[in-house]
């Protein structure tokens, strides 16, 4: 779900320390103490925050309702005390801190919900009593956790039955039941520090793994709102039933169940029990929903064409023939021209790709390991989270609650995503970091050409805008105009 932030966190979090005693390093030390401490003074706030208002549904402007959190901890704590961490500024001060990590050996801010190396170190906790006590927390927040697992699959499901028709009943069916059979994974964290990494949790993280059909939900999500569980856990769920998951079947495994991928995807013969079909494109009882999606009039999808990923191929192509015959060092034993064996196996392999997309376009044109962009399948999994919310929200007679479920449902966003906080943070901890600690730089650039829409997930704001906010149930519940904004025209 949030892959910019894991690419950045990926790249930054295992920095060595390289604390130095010159007078600037001594400096950046004491204006990090300082952003600590105001951290962990803010967390101590614990007074609830009235929902913010947008009249036109806009993600920008419940965005500016944060102003003056942005250096706080937390920026927003709902009616039942489940906080929205600032997570912009845990991950930016935790790079700034690498910069000088010994005089840091513990968190700004002991919640092991915003720091999961709280639930697996006894330093980190702040000794063996306060980490049995994160451990315990934990396990409540996983059985929560698990309860709204459950619901949010009641709510996929019923989704899927309400379109049920006696034309779509078999591909209906094997959507519900690809919905019933995926499990929540529970990470398993040991006592090593780069067991979050391989969990996939070193970063707010949400994702749907089709090679084990499994949910995995990160501890960082765990003590957020209902809303924003409701709706991530929709996400992921709408996942095993996105335009490109439904292209595979899966098969039974002594794991579980296990996707089938051709070989020519890097997949092995099937070798277990068909337990789901694959779906042809044409076959799926949502391809007006996929249409709707790549209108401008909603969240406008780019699918490439074949011809634009044929053109691509071309393009790699002739750059690397190019350089291979501009190479006169290479020598071939047959005595040929030299490079031109090499030249053949290229040609080959490129002619392979072509081939590849010329026979399974129409399958795979929605998955990103076919055609390197994966928009569709995040948009479609937004589209189910909207019509769960809308639907949780419909049912929600106390108005200003339904409000704040409408609202909190997109809180992650609002955590991770919102420019305005991103550039407080960023200019706050520049000014302490100071220009020995450059990683902060880099760090911004990684996250800047993932996000923006460049990467797998298009960008955060037309997401909230023009597919949650164009379900009338939320616009609804959050007293938006009809009219107006940035909002899209509903998929139906």
């Amino acid at each position: 779900m949030m892959k910019h932030v894991i690419i950045a966190l990926t790249v930054f979090y295992s920095l060595q320390s390289f604390a130095a005693d010159s007078n600037d390093m001594k400096e950046s030390i004491n204006k990090i103490s300082q952003i600590r401490k105001s951290l962990a003074a803010s967390a101590g706030v614990t007074a609830a925050c009235d929902t913010p208002n947008s009249p036109n549904c806009s993600f920008q402007n419940y965005c500016s309702a944060f102003a003056d959190k942005t250096q706080s901890m937390y920026l927003f704590q709902d009616a039942d005390g489940r906080q929205v961490p600032n997570f912009q500024m845990a991950m930016y001060l935790d790079v700034a801190e690498a910069c000088a990590r010994r005089p840091f050996p513990q968190a700004a801010v002991q919640d092991p919900f915003v720091y999961p190396e709280q639930l697996i170190s006894a330093a980190k906790a702040g000794g063996a009593a306060q980490l049995k006590k994160n451990k315990a927390r934990y396990q409540e927040a996983l059985t929560r956790t698990r309860t709204i697992f459950e619901d949010a699959r009641k709510g996929v499901i019923e989704m899927l039955q309400a379109r049920r028709t006696s034309d779509n009943a078999a591909a209906i069916d094997n959507m519900i039941q690809r919905i019933q059979s995926a499990k929540m994974a529970t990470p398993v964290f040991g006592d090593a520090k780069y067991s979050l990494s391989v969990e996939g949790c070193e970063a707010p993280n949400a994702f749907y793994s089709p090679s084990k059909h499994e949910i995995t939900i990160c501890p960082q999500f765990m003590n957020m709102p209902e809303a924003s569980l409701y709706a991530t856990i929709s996400h992921e769920l709408g996942h095993a039933i996105d335009p490109c998951t439904m292209a595979f079947g899966f098969e039974k495994d002594k794991g579980g169940l296990a996707m089938s991928v051709p070989e020519f995807m890097g997949g092995v013969p099937a070798s277990g029990k068909e337990v789901f079909k694959a779906l042809k494109a044409s076959a799926n009882p949502y391809s007006s929903v996929i249409s709707c999606l790549q209108k401008k009039s909603s969240i406008g999808v780019d699918v490439p064409s074949a011809q634009e990923m044929l053109s691509r191929i071309d393009k790699d192509e002739q750059e690397l023939l190019d350089e291979a015959r501009g190479d006169n060092t290479t020598e071939i034993e047959s005595g040929s021209s030299p490079g031109d064996d090499l030249l053949d196996a290229t040609k080959a392999q490129f002619e392979d790709q072509r081939n590849v997309i010329r026979n399974h376009y129409d399958e795979y044109k929605y998955c990103s390991t076919f055609s390197n962009n994966g928009h569709m399948q995040e948009s479609f999994a937004d589209w189910v989270a909207s019509q769960t919310v809308a639907k949780k929200i419909d049912g929600i007679q106390d108005s200003a609650k339904a409000k704040d479920f409408a609202f909190a449902s997109n809180s992650i966003f609002f955590s991770i995503d919102c420019e305005n906080v991103h550039q407080a943070v960023v200019s706050k901890i520049k000014a302490a970091a100071g220009e020995q600690c450059s990683y902060l730089d880099g760090m911004e650039k990684v996250i800047k050409e993932s996000g923006e829409g460049h990467g797998d997930h298009p960008e955060t704001s037309l997401r909230v805008n023009r597919i949650m906010f164009a379900k009338p149930e939320i616009k609804k519940a959050l007293g938006c105009s009809s009219s107006g904004g940035d909002t899209g025209d509903e998929c139906k």
